[in-house]
């Protein structure tokens, strides 16, 4: 039977909290910006006229993430880390060693 341990590096605990705690503070900037956005866009522009250049705003806002989102997959693709310093393959690496050295200790 597997310990929490091994458990809990084979499912990289530290890694979902990590993400799930970035994604939250990212949410706050995001909503920190969109009142920032929108009041600059009710100074910019004309009264009465808002609502145009709302859409044409969205649409710019959103054309620059999802090319953002590109360039991160991207970069994600590009393998920049060396195989040897991932943290995934150290964890399995370093599991299948301890059960080999299991295996031996209950053969002998």
């Amino acid at each position: 039977m597997r310990s929490l341990e091994e458990y809990a590096e084979e499912m990289e605990i530290k890694k979902i909290i990590t993400s799930m705690m970035m994604s939250a503070l990212a949410f706050i900037v995001a909503f920190q910006w969109r009142d920032v956005i929108k009041e600059t866009i009710e100074v910019v522009l004309p009264p009465g006229e808002g609502l145009g250049y709302k859409w044409l705003a969205a649409v710019i806002f959103t054309l620059i993430a999802a090319g953002f989102a590109m360039l991160l997959v991207r970069i994600h693709k590009a393998n920049i880390v060396p195989d040897h310093l991932e943290p995934q393959k150290i964890a399995a690496k370093k599991i299948a060693e301890r059960r080999a050295l299991k295996k031996k200790k209950k053969k002998k």
